[in-house]
C-alpha cells in the first residue's frame, strides 16, 4: 500500500496514470511494469448519469447487484441504489464508486483523492475499511497526510517549490 501526498498540481493523478498504464511516460529510460488487474477512480466520477447507482454497479461488475449485497459498505449506497446518478450528492456518487471498486475482481486499485465529499463519520468508514480490511493492493494520493496517519503505508510526499521535482518517502 502506498500513499502520494502533495498540493494540487504537483503531479499525484500523473502518476497514478503512469502506473495504471493510461499515461505513456514521455522519457524512454522511465518504465513503469504492472502486471495487476487495475482499476482506477478519478478525482471526478466514472457513472453514468442517467443509470440508477444499481445499474452502474451492475454495468461495471457485469454480475447482478445481489452477488455483493454482503459487503460490509454495501449498507452505507442500499438506500440510495435505485435512484437515477443525476440525483445524487457528489459524495453519495463517490461511494457507489469506491464500493463497486472493492467489489471488483481487481487486483490493484488506484485512488485518485478517495474521500472527496464525503462526510467525516462516512470518510472515517470508508479509510477504516481501506487501511484495515482489504486485501487489495491499493495506491492512493491525497492532499492531507491525516486521512491515513495511523496506516503502516508507504508515503510519499512531493515537496519544493512547483513544479514539484522532490518526491520524499
Amino acid at each position: 500500500m502506498a500513499l502520494f501526498v502533495g498540493p494540487s498540481g504537483c503531479g499525484k493523478t500523473t502518476i497514478l496514470k503512469l502506473i495504471g498504464g493510461y499515461l505513456k511516460p514521455t522519457d524512454q529510460s522511465t518504465f513503469i511494469n504492472n502486471p495487476f488487474r487495475t482499476g482506477m477512480i478519478l478525482q471526478n466520477d466514472m457513472l453514468v448519469p442517467w443509470l440508477s447507482g444499481t445499474r452502474n454497479i451492475e454495468l461495471f461488475l457485469k454480475r447482478p447487484i445481489a452477488s455483493f449485497r454482503s459487503h460490509p459498505l454495501f449498507g452505507m449506497i442500499e438506500p440510495i441504489l435505485n435512484q437515477p446518478v443525476y440525483t445524487l450528492s457528489f459524495g453519495q456518487r463517490r461511494m457507489i464508486e469506491l464500493v463497486r471498486a472493492f467489489c471488483s475482481d481487481r487486483e490493484l486499485l488506484l485512488l485518485d483523492e478517495p474521500f472527496n465529499y464525503l462526510d467525516e463519520n462516512r470518510r472515517e468508514r470508508f479509510a477504516n475499511h481501506i487501511i484495515n480490511n482489504t486485501k487489495i493492493r491499493i495506491i492512493c494520493t491525497s492532499h492531507y497526510f491525516g486521512e491515513f496517519t495511523n496506516t503502516h503505508w508507504e508515503q510519499f510526499r512531493f515537496e519544493g517549490d512547483p513544479p514539484h521535482t522532490h518526491l520524499i518517502s
